[in-house]
């Protein structure tokens, strides 16, 4: 269960920020997930993403496996209450 994705059609312009901040996890375990491989044919060069909530189990796997399944993407853990990542495009030339 996720939310109603019909809102992609409607999607005219490059995501530069993403805030993903939800669904609750009481929807189903990994609830998040699907966030990511639903937008991520609409993410700007310069897509920034911020996770909240981290510390929980379930979300910080997910975002693991996004780190994974994305291509050159790189991740910075900030010890929020509830823990938050930033996710972006890593620079080519660092890599």
């Amino acid at each position: 269960m996720w939310y109603d994705n019909s809102f992609k059609n409607e999607i005219k312009r490059d995501i530069d920020l993403l805030i993903v901040d939800g669904p609750p996890r009481i929807i189903n375990k990994n609830a998040r997930y699907p966030a990511l491989p639903l937008l991520k044919d609409h993410f700007s060069d310069n897509i920034v993403i911020l996770v909240d909530d981290v510390k929980r189990k379930d979300d910080s796997d997910t975002v693991n496996r996004w780190i994974k399944e994305l291509d050159h993407f790189e991740s910075e853990f900030f010890a929020t209450e509830k823990g938050a990542y930033i996710l972006r495009k890593s620079n080519p030339r660092r890599e």
